[in-house]
């Protein structure tokens, strides 16, 4: 698992919302991004229908438990994209 956390925290810390943003709607891909913590958590949005709605991909190695020091860097990334993709999303989908 640490070789694919250390590539995940590259991954997510690189990644650029905004360009994940513009390939999702250019699919046709209106999902937000979540992560598991105890529930779903999809950050940024609060109203639970509206995620239903549009639908929720999760970024993988997240859940309630955090395991070791580069789990928490990758947690704390992920959620901090997530957060940034779902808030450009809303204001490129007219929500």
């Amino acid at each position: 698992m640490e070789r694919h956390l250390n590539r995940a925290i590259i991954a997510y810390w690189r990644a650029s919302p905004e360009a994940d943003v513009d390939r999702a709607l250019a699919e046709g891909d209106r999902r937000f991004v979540g992560v598991m913590g105890i529930g779903l958590i999809v950050p940024g949005i609060e109203d639970r229908d509206l995620a239903k709605d549009h639908g929720v991909k999760l970024i993988p190695y997240i859940s309630d438990m955090i395991v070791g020091y580069r789990h928490k860097v990758f947690v704390d990334i992920a959620y901090k994209y997530a957060e940034r993709y779902n808030a450009i999303l809303l204001s490129r989908d007219g929500q």
